[in-house]
C-alpha cells in the first residue's frame, strides 16, 4: 500500500515540474488582469469627475439663493438629486472593480510562489523519513 501512494506522489509531483508556469502566469495576467486595470481607472475617473459636477452644483446653490445664479433652485435640485446617484452607483462600481483588480494580483502572486517552490517538492519528498 505504501509503495502505491509514493509512486502515486511521485507521479503528481512529476507532473507538476511539467506544468509550464510562465505561460500560466503569462496567461492568468492576461486574463482580463489588463481590463480589470484599465476598468478601475475609468471608473475611478468617472467618480472623480462625478464628485467635481457635484462641488459645481454645490457652489452654484449660493449663487442661486442670492439671486445671481445661472440655474433655478429647482433644477438645481435635480441635478444635484442625479449626480448624488450617480455617485452612489460609481462608488459601487469602483469598489467591486477594486476587488476584482486584488482578486487578480492575489492569485498572479500565488501562481509565482508555486513556481518556486514547486523545484524543491521532490527533493524535500525524497529526502523525508516515512514517519515525517
Amino acid at each position: 500500500m505504501k509503495l502505491v501512494v509514493l509512486e502515486e506522489v511521485l507521479r503528481y509531483l512529476e507532473h507538476l515540474e511539467q506544468v509550464d508556469f510562465t505561460k500560466k502566469l503569462d496567461e492568468v495576467k492576461k486574463r482580463n488582469g489588463d481590463k480589470d486595470v484599465t476598468q478601475f481607472q475609468r471608473l475611478s475617473r468617472e467618480l472623480y469627475n462625478a464628485q467635481e459636477e457635484m462641488k459645481m452644483y454645490k457652489a452654484e446653490v449660493k449663487h442661486s439663493l442670492k439671486g445671481t445664479g445661472k440655474y433655478t433652485s429647482e433644477l438645481l435640485n435635480e441635478l444635484i438629486e442625479d449626480t448624488r446617484q450617480v455617485i452612489a452607483e460609481l462608488e459601487v462600481k469602483v469598489e467591486k472593480s477594486k476587488r476584482a483588480v486584488e482578486a487578480k494580483r492575489i492569485e498572479r502572486k500565488e501562481l509565482e510562489t508555486l513556481q518556486q517552490h514547486i523545484p524543491n517538492w521532490r527533493k524535500g519528498f525524497n529526502q523525508a523519513t516515512a514517519r515525517q
